[in-house]
Order: C-alpha cells, then sequence, then structure tokens
C-alpha cells in the first residue's frame, strides 16, 4: 500500500488540487437548497422552504398564541399576529410569516437590533414565564421550552428570536 502511494504521489497531488478547485467553486447557495426541502414562498427575491416557513410561520404562530393565551395579553398587539388574525384561517400562517419577514427586513435595513438584555427583560416580563408569586421561574421557562416548544420543533433561540421581533416593534410603536 505504502508502495502505491510512493508510486503515485504526483498523481495523488493533482487528485487533491483539483478537489481543492472544486469546493472553492462550489455554489454553496444551490446545495444548501437543494438539502433544505421544498421551496414554499417568495418574497422580495428570496426563496423560503417548508422548514424556514414551518419554524417563523406556522409553529412561531401557534408559539404566539399559547404566550397571548397564557396571558400576555399585549402580543394581540403584535403587528405579525394582528395581521394573520385578520386574514382568516386558511391564510393565517403565511400572512404571519410574510408579515415577520417584512419586519426582518426593516430590522436589517435601518439596522436595529435590541440587545440581549431587553430582549432577556422582555421574556422575564412573560406571564407565561412566572411562577405562583409572580415572578419569573426560571424553571417554568425551562419546562414551557423543553414541552411545548419541543413539540413544535423550535428551539429557545427562536422564541429568543421571536421575542426580539416583539421588542423591536414595541420601540418602533413608542417612538411612532
Amino acid at each position: 500500500m505504502i508502495e502505491n502511494l510512493r508510486k503515485y504521489t504526483g498523481l495523488m497531488i493533482v487528485v487533491f488540487v483539483i478537489l481543492f478547485i472544486s469546493f472553492f467553486f462550489l455554489d454553496t447557495s444551490s446545495v444548501r437548497n437543494m438539502s433544505s426541502g421544498q421551496a414554499v414562498l417568495k418574497i422580495a427575491g428570496r426563496t423560503y422552504n417548508d422548514k424556514e416557513f414551518r419554524t417563523l410561520g406556522s409553529s412561531s404562530l401557534e408559539l404566539v398564541g399559547a404566550l397571548a393565551g397564557a396571558g400576555e395579553y399585549s402580543l394581540y398587539q403584535f403587528m405579525p399576529l394582528s395581521i394573520a388574525m385578520t386574514a382568516g384561517k386558511d391564510n393565517a400562517e403565511e400572512q404571519f410569516f410574510i408579515a415577520r419577514m417584512v419586519l426582518r427586513q426593516a430590522k436589517q435595513d435601518f439596522g436595529v437590533y435590541p440587545g440581549e438584555e431587553e430582549i432577556s427583560a422582555s421574556l422575564r416580563k412573560m406571564r407565561a414565564f412566572t411562577g405562583p408569586d409572580g415572578k419569573f421561574s426560571a424553571d417554568q421557562y425551562r419546562r414551557f421550552i423543553d414541552n411545548f416548544m419541543g413539540r413544535l420543533g423550535l428551539t429557545e433561540r427562536d422564541l429568543r428570536d421571536l421575542a426580539s421581533d416583539i421588542v423591536l416593534e414595541s420601540i418602533a410603536t413608542q417612538r411612532g
């Protein structure tokens, strides 16, 4: 085996160079789109697949509904939710997704991003995460993430992204 490696070193170098060049010129966006699922929506020239739609649309809409149902009534003023509620049952998830994408695009265009402290403070105020004493309960928060969000296919990062959108919109409406 080692004799063959010594015998064909030039050929092996050529193969490795060709392999390196092919990885260098690889179109990663097409590979990502192929492996990420079926295209569902196209907004402003960007195509969103079914996984993104489920995470940012239908599952997030159910999450907002659960948080609002737990007593966080201010979420009914959250623009994507109010748009989804007026869209009717058939288009609610799609309208919620589109409204979140518009909000995220505005966030990117204007460069306004809530800080981690603001996001954490917003989450700590939510009634879904309070204990019997009315204060933030880390156990209640962890149970909500593990039990409820896990079945939706969402993670804590998804909750923080949603809270970021909520904080951003509340800042915009206050300064509005």
